[in-house]
């Protein structure tokens, strides 16, 4: 018997399918980055979530490095793919050792704000296009992962 993740996660990937558009993106980048097919899904959100004083503290990069690397270890994978809003994460990545970091070159400073990201597409002061492609392509490479922290 299935428990209720699994049900939500198989209705979301039936539900959710990319465009031809976004598949020939994906395969693109893909060969740009070396994809492997056993590989740790890590997501470090710390984008406008982050000033938001009213939620929890955002944990540091630190925190989900260590966890991601763990499973890692523990399932034998040498290679993690990182979907973050923070430029700084993906410039702390590239100095992890012991594990292959992976991630889509892309200019991440679409998310740096204190203001959340809905408030600025709907002000017009941010890509939307740019912004929702990135971060459905981020999520279509995350699900294609053999386990997930984030």
């Amino acid at each position: 018997e299935q428990g209720q993740l699994w049900w939500s996660a198989t209705a979301m990937h039936m539900l959710m399918q990319p465009s031809l558009d976004i598949q020939a993106r994906l395969r693109t980048i893909k060969a740009e980055i070396g994809w492997r097919d056993q590989m740790v899904g890590l997501h470090v959100r710390h984008g406008d979530s982050c000033a938001d004083v009213s939620r929890k503290p955002c944990l540091p990069s630190s925190s989900y490095f260590d966890k991601a690397e763990s499973v890692a270890r523990r399932y034998q994978m040498q290679s993690i793919f990182l979907a973050t809003d923070d430029p700084q994460v993906v410039a702390e990545a590239s100095q992890r050792p012991g594990f292959r970091y992976t991630w889509i070159r892309a200019d991440r400073g679409l998310f740096q704000s204190h203001m959340y990201i809905e408030h600025r597409m709907n002000l017009g002061v941010v890509d939307r296009k740019g912004v929702s492609d990135l971060t459905f392509l981020d999520l279509f490479l995350l699900r294609e992962c053999a386990a997930f922290v984030g």
